[in-house]
């Protein structure tokens, strides 16, 4: 696929599974939000986990990490953005902001660092089919200076 991207979206709204009994999200929900997101990214670029399967690849997340700072409530709509910050040989990160509609307040940002390893769990290089939108991705984003 062509198409380079400073980073994708993907909107949700919180269901009454995702919060506690105060009606506010648990914390952990925000890292399910994060791998929508990455999949949505991999879907916006043509990229399927059969397609990495068939190259006896899969990324597994290394590292993770979040920073909350606001609250999302039972029925919220939520703007989830995802971009690369990092490609390395046989690692690679990706980037997330959540916000909440319509007001665009900025709930959480974070980060996972995801390793490519084969189905047996060895680390190898990240494909070409992966890598090439990675690196367009990486090089539109700071093309517009975006941190």
């Amino acid at each position: 696929m062509s198409d380079t991207f400073p980073y994708v979206e993907h909107k949700v709204r919180v269901r009454f599974a995702e919060t506690d009994a105060q009606g506010v999200v648990y914390y952990a929900n925000y890292l399910v939000w994060f791998e929508v997101a990455r999949m949505e990214w991999m879907r916006a670029h043509g990229i399927s986990w059969q397609a990495l399967g068939e190259l006896n690849r899969q990324l597994i997340v290394a590292h993770a990490e979040l920073d909350y700072r606001a609250s999302a409530r039972y029925d919220d709509e939520l703007r989830l953005r995802v971009f690369v910050q990092r490609v390395g040989n046989k690692s690679l990160t990706f980037g997330y902001e959540i916000y909440r509609l319509p007001d665009e307040t900025l709930l959480t940002t974070g980060n996972t660092v995801l390793v490519c390893v084969t189905m047996a769990g060895e680390p190898m290089p990240v494909p070409d089919i992966m890598r090439e939108p990675l690196v367009r991705d990486l090089a539109a984003r700071e093309a517009l200076s975006i941190s």
